[in-house]
């Protein structure tokens, strides 16, 4: 009987581990695109800043954005979109929501240690482990922190109406 039940249990461990990596890859998509975006467009001897709309990276209809920090976990997530399951918190997380429904849920590789070579970090203030973004406030000045560990951070420009 053991038996019998030994191979189901590795291929739906198999699977849930394949559905985990495509998840990451799928994140790395968005994240690529923001990186490749920044390599393009934005100059690093300008001094003048590299502003990024997150609108021009976004091929589909979309009215709130929410990036979440490395570390969230489930129970914040989960009570702001119970849509999401089976959420980890060794992924940073953007969401794109429009009339109330998940349009794209993307994970990305995290370290909770140290920062994640060539990442891209939204400044989420200290205090909280999201921040949530209109497609008008979605523009961000881009910083390029060179060191032991290169990344970009993300700092929302305040917008005045």
């Amino acid at each position: 009987m053991k038996k019998n039940l030994f191979i189901p249990i590795i291929l739906l461990l198999l699977t849930i581990a394949t559905v985990y990596i495509y998840q990451l890859r799928k994140g790395d998509l968005l994240e690529k695109k923001i990186i490749q975006w920044i390599n393009t467009k934005c100059d690093s001897t300008s001094p003048d800043p590299c502003i990024i709309n997150m609108s021009d990276l976004t091929n589909f209809k979309w009215d709130k954005m929410y990036a979440f920090r490395a570390g969230s976990i489930s129970k914040e997530l989960n009570g702001r979109f119970s849509a999401v399951k089976g959420d980890d918190m060794f992924s940073r997380k953007i969401i794109f929501v429009k009339d109330n429904k998940i349009i794209l849920f993307q994970r990305m590789k995290t370290d909770l240690e140290k920062i994640v070579n060539g990442g891209v970090y939204f400044d989420i203030p200290s205090r909280m482990n999201y921040e949530e973004y209109t497609q008008e406030s979605a523009i961000f000045s881009v910083k390029r922190i060179e060191g032991k560990k290169s990344y970009f951070e993300l700092t929302r420009i305040m917008i005045k109406t």
